[in-house]
Order: structure tokens, then sequence, then C-alpha cells
């Protein structure tokens, strides 16, 4: 048996969000096996059919994008302060129910990618799999051979240990910094410990997918070979 729960099979499905399927199946007749699903939290098989109000309930394409995410965009499929999101700018997200894969934030720049392939999104984002993330930063000041010596070791700050795989000085203020966990603003935190202020990040690669000259705003569909990379 192939088990996933009912929230993630609708969401992968373009039907609902998951925080809103315990909705749509109060308001849908949801079936597997003649059996009615109510709970948004039951697993079914996800190798046999369901049905949603006596129609079967069919497989979707899937969809693998790249963006490079201009400063000021939201990493969010909406958003009550009404700020630019990032999904905006993929034009297949209007007929095609997408979600961003991880984050970047606010402020930063550079590659995310955006997926309706949930497994495709746990096999990049989930620790486990230790899917190196790159990031070039121009700091406010060169680090010092003390703090660069403690960032190589890893900095606890508030009770939280951040690491980093890799940090490489590219010449005057700009640095390369290799990320495998990904914790929340990492690089951020990790800067505003010393005080140092980031005036640019830009996040250039993720796993084997490579930003190279992709202009700002500009997006593409990620190759077979780029996909698998992850799945296999």
């Amino acid at each position: 048996m192939s088990s996933q729960r009912i929230d993630a099979f609708l969401a992968e499905r373009g039907l609902c969000a998951r925080r809103k399927a315990q909705g749509f199946l109060h308001d849908n007749i949801v079936t597997q096996m003649e059996h009615r699903i109510t709970a948004s939290g039951e697993r079914i098989d996800s190798a046999k059919p369901v049905y949603c109000n006596g129609q079967v309930i069919k497989v979707i394409e899937n969809y693998y994008i790249a963006l490079n995410k201009p400063i000021r965009y939201l990493c969010s499929n909406e958003d009550k302060e009404e700020r630019d999101l990032a999904i905006s700018l993929i034009p297949l997200a209007k007929s095609v129910r997408l979600h961003n894969v991880g984050r970047l934030d606010y402020f930063s720049q550079g590659l995310i990618l955006f997926t309706n392939d949930g497994d495709f999104t746990k096999r990049v984002t989930h620790p486990s799999f230790e899917v190196e993330k790159e990031y070039i930063l121009d700091l406010e000041r060169s680090l010092t051979k003390n703090e660069m010596g403690k960032i190589q070791k890893g900095l606890r700050i508030d009770a939280i240990l951040y690491t980093v795989k890799a940090i490489e000085f590219l010449g005057g203020t700009k640095y390369s910094i290799v990320l495998q966990e990904g914790k929340n603003r990492e690089i951020r935190r990790i800067f505003h410990y010393f005080n140092i202020k980031i005036n640019h990040l830009n996040r250039i690669r993720i796993g084997s997918i490579l930003l190279k000259d992709m202009a700002i705003g500009q997006y593409r569909h990620l190759t077979e070979s780029e996909i698998r990379s992850f799945m296999d």
C-alpha cells in the first residue's frame, strides 16, 4: 500500500490547499473503495482511485520551475499585506496550483524552485537529503580571521546551532556560503551576530541546479536530468 494523507493528495491535484482540506471534505463527497473520507488527516492508498462527487480524481501533470526571484518578492501563495509574490512571475501558476520549494527571504534575490509535486519538495527541502544551497554575499565589511573561524566551526545563537558546509572569501567584501540544513534566515542571523550588514544576498545554486545567466524575474522549466538529480 502506498499510503498518503488525503490533505496532501488533494493539494497535489490542485483541488485545495492542505490547510483547507477539512472544509473541502465537508463540502464534497470524497471516497475510496466506497468509504467516505471526512478527516483531513486520514490516510489513503494513493495507488487506488479516489473519487470526488462520483468522479475519479485524475493524476495531474507535474511541473518543475526555476525562478530568479527579485528582491522584495515574497515566497508565498498569498499575503495579507498584499506584497508582491514571487509566484506571480510564473504565468502557469494562474492555471496550476504551484508552491515554492523552500523559501528565499523577502530581501534576498536568486534561485527559488516551484512545483506541484510534494515528493519533489520533500527531496529538496528535508535535511535528511542534505541538498546544498549556495549563496553569494556582499557584506558591509569583510570578515576578520577570528569571525571567519567561528563561522566555519559553527555558531550557537539563542540555543540554536548554525553551521555552514563551506564559506569562501571571494575578494573585497564578497563571500560564497554553502548550506545544507537551511534553518530560517540562517545566513542573516549569522551575520547579525557579528553586527555585519548584508548589502546583497543572492542564491546561485540548489543541488545541481544553477542560476547561471537567468535575468532577474526570469523563469525556466527544469530539465529531466535536473529533476532526476533529486529523485534518484
